[in-house]
């Protein structure tokens, strides 16, 4: 099991939004492509590539996926770690995506209680 230290890792996406921003790439950042910041910042610390999933299919809610999990290295289907991403936005204020938003938590609270792992939500703006 990896130990996340956040504030390096929150650093770390802020730094990689900025720098898309900066390169006029600001177009592309959405939410699936927090996927990619966090992915790297896993791999830096030394968590090997093939334990960490992305898009990976919730175990419990049939056609619902995670956004990035990191697997146990011994079992690919036991999850160790959940991220859910989400970036907020004007629409975020109204019902359909606060509903969306729940529905994120739920399916990584339940992922966390499923496996006994960790499950992390980043909104970010």
């Amino acid at each position: 099991m990896i130990a996340v230290d956040f504030n390096k890792l929150l650093y770390a996406v802020s730094y990689w939004l900025s720098y898309q921003d900066k390169i006029g790439r600001n177009f592309m950042i959405n939410e699936s492509s927090l996927k990619y910041p966090v992915a790297d910042y896993l791999t830096g610390l030394r968590l090997p590539v093939k334990e960490i999933k992305l898009e990976f299919p919730h175990p419990k809610l049939l056609n619902r996926r995670i956004d990035l999990v990191t697997v146990n290295p011994e079992n690919e289907n036991k999850i160790e770690n959940s991220f859910e991403f989400k970036i907020a936005q004007p629409n975020t204020k109204y019902d359909a995506e606060q509903k969306r938003i729940f529905n994120d938590l739920m399916r990584t609270y339940l992922i966390s209680k499923h496996y006994k792992g960790s499950g992390f939500f980043f909104n970010c703006r």
